[in-house]
Order: structure tokens, then C-alpha cells, then sequence
């Protein structure tokens, strides 16, 4: 598709977004010239990055090693900590777009559409601090730094220079391990987590372990539904006719075998009987309703979703992890973008 087309459907996709909002006519078109505005600009971002690190967890986080030509994972004293490489969008743009209104708007889309990017290299370190000592952490670290590096910045550097100084500056912050560290080869490494439904789905798992381990045993299960319902929103070659993959789908895509299935659906019944509505019939005794280990099995099961839905990604691929252009990227990936980020 044309650049120019591109465009006009990222002006309908907002111009529908407003007007539900019924504001004035004046703003609505004030804020579609903006949109012009705002992909012209962004083009002359693309040499421009940001470096944010974050500390995740404490000093009884995992220590490991890691890298990816995006990030960086790095053994502190204090905690686990995750340097993520982004595009510069999130300052700037009140010196471009004049009209107030559609600078509001806009730089904050630009805002939650950088933060989308850096956190699927934090959830990538969330997933692979789990999967090797059972931690669930969390993106909202307790220190984080940040630097901006480009043509209006100094020193300006490449993607490997800028995370070669996070990791500096991060081991002076929050104290070196020693240099024994293990270095992680996880297949989270080489997996998109900038695909939505992976991106979901992880945060979902999480919270749904965090949520087993402080004892609310049903909350956790719906969480663990949570996770399936993001997978079936990828785009299956199943679903390409109807627009969606209904549960049968996903479990044929997924290749689950009868029993996997049976715990699936279990899973479903309880957040559908249980969690997410009010149950009319001993919901005191919901527990009854499975047996002592279907936590286990269900946490193992949409463990295994994740991850083979992961690994199965690349043939549906439909969000580059790791565009030469960031300005590209997001013009081509506008409205699922909005979708993600904006709010209704």
C-alpha cells in the first residue's frame, strides 16, 4: 500500500475514534492536518533513540545475562535489570503541531506507542526470569534511567554503543555481579513479543501466577483464560475467513491433544461460572469443582500455549519486531497500533 493510503486510513481510523467523542468540527480537522504533520516528522526520528533501563524486582531477583540486538539484561547487586532500545518519540511535539488539541492527542498516542515497544523487551526478561527460577516480576521496576541518543543529542552511537552503556551505567547504580554470571540462551530471546497477542498473553500468565501464589486460586484461572482468549486473537491461517479463531481453532492451531483440551475448557467453565460472574449454586465451594493439582495443570497448559504460539508466530507474522524504520513501522502498522495503545 501507497504511503499516501496509508495515511488516509490512519486519518479515518482517528477520525472515527473522534467522533464519538463529540467535540467541535473545527478540532476534528485541525487534528486530521495534524496527522500529516506527525508522519513527516516522524521521519526525521528514525536516526534518533531512546535507552530506557529499568531494575525489576529486588536483590532476591534472578541473576542471568542476556542480549538481544535490542536489549540487554543485566545481573545487578540490587535486582535484574533490562536496558530496552526504542524510537525517540515521546518529547518534542508542541514545537510541530500548533493546533493544542491534536498536539494533545497525538504526542500521547506517540507516547504509549514508544512504551508499547520498550515493553515487549521487558516482557521478554519477565517471561525468561519465570521460566528460570519461578519469579514473576514486574515492568514497573523500582529505579529505571534513561538517555537519548541521535543528531540532536550527545554523544550519538549506534544500538550496540547505547547498550553497552546502559549496561555500564546499570552495574554502577545498582552494584556489578561478578563476571560468573550465567548467560541466558532462552528461545524468549529469539520470540516477538511485540506481537499483541504474545504481548498479552505474557502479562496475563504472569499476573495469573502472582495471582495463584498470594491464594486466589479462581482469579488466577481467570488470568489463565486470559491468556488462551489473547492467543486466539492472533491471525490463524483457520480463522482467516470468519476474522477471528474461535477456541476450536486455536487449540487445532496449537496441535492440543484431547486432554490439554478438557483442562482448556475446565478453565473456561470455572472463569465463566466462578470469576467472571456471580455462580448461582455453592460458589462457596467452587474448589470442589477440580482437583488439588488442576492449578498445576492449568498453569502448565497455557505455559505450553504461550510458548508454541510463540514459536509458531513468524508464519503469521504481522508486527515486525525489529524494523530498519521505526517512522515505516508505524505508518504500516497505524490502526492495530491505535488499537492497542489508545483508549476508548
Amino acid at each position: 500500500m501507497s504511503r499516501k493510503r496509508l495515511i488516509l486510513a490512519a486519518k479515518n481510523r482517528v477520525g472515527r475514534w473522534y467522533d464519538h467523542q463529540g467535540e467541535p468540527t473545527t478540532d476534528r480537522r485541525a487534528l486530521l492536518a495534524a496527522v500529516d504533520t506527525f508522519f513527516a516528522e516522524l521521519q526525521t526520528r528514525d536516526d534518533q533513540i531512546e535507552c530506557r533501563t529499568v531494575l525489576l524486582g529486588d536483590a532476591g531477583a534472578p541473576r542471568f545475562a542476556a542480549s538481544t540486538p535490542r536489549c540487554r539484561i543485566i545481573a545487578c547487586q540490587q535486582g535484574l535489570a533490562v536496558a530496552a532500545l526504542g524510537p525517540d518519540w515521546a518529547h518534542g511535539w508542541r514545537r510541530v503541531i500548533a493546533d493544542d488539541h491534536a498536539e494533545f492527542i497525538l504526542s500521547w498516542f506517540a507516547h504509549y506507542a514508544r512504551q508499547y515497544v520498550h515493553r515487549g523487551e521487558f516482557a521478554r526478561a519477565l517471561m525468561m526470569a519465570w521460566e528460570r527460577n519461578a519469579v514473576t516480576l514486574h515492568m514497573f521496576g523500582s529505579a529505571g534511567t534513561m538517555r537519548r541518543y541521535g543528531s540532536e543529542f550527545a554523544p550519538t552511537g549506534n544500538a550496540c554503543t547505547a547498550l553497552a552503556v546502559a549496561a555500564t551505567e546499570a552495574a554502577i547504580e545498582w552494584g556489578a555481579c561478578p563476571a560468573s554470571v550465567p548467560v541466558s540462551r532462552s528461545p524468549w530471546l529469539g520470540r516477538n513479543t511485540l506481537d499483541p497477542g504474545i504481548h498479552q498473553g505474557i502479562f496475563h500468565f504472569l499476573r495469573g501466577q502472582e495471582l495463584r501464589r498470594s491464594g486466589f486460586e479462581v482469579e488466577a484461572l481467570v488470568a489463565f483464560d486470559c491468556v488462551i482468549h489473547a492467543l486466539q486473537a492472533m491471525p490463524w491461517p483457520s480463522a482467516r475467513a470468519t476474522g477471528s479463531a474461535s477456541r476450536p481453532d486455536l487449540f487445532r492451531e496449537l496441535r492440543l491433544r484431547p486432554p490439554s483440551i478438557a483442562t482448556a475448557e475446565q478453565i473456561y467453565f470455572i472463569r465463566k461460572h466462578f470469576g467472571a460472574h456471580a455462580g448461582g449454586w455453592r460458589w462457596w465451594d467452587v474448589g470442589d469443582e477440580y482437583e488439588d493439582d488442576f492449578l498445576d495443570k492449568a498453569s502448565h497448559l497455557v505455559w505450553r500455549m504461550l510458548r508454541r504460539a510463540a514459536d509458531l508466530e513468524p508464519e503469521i507474522r504481522v508486527l515486525e519486531p525489529d524494523p530498519p524504520r521505526w517512522s515505516d513501522w508505524l505508518l504500516e502498522n497505524f490502526v492495530q497500533i491505535w488499537n492497542i495503545v489508545w483508549f476508548r
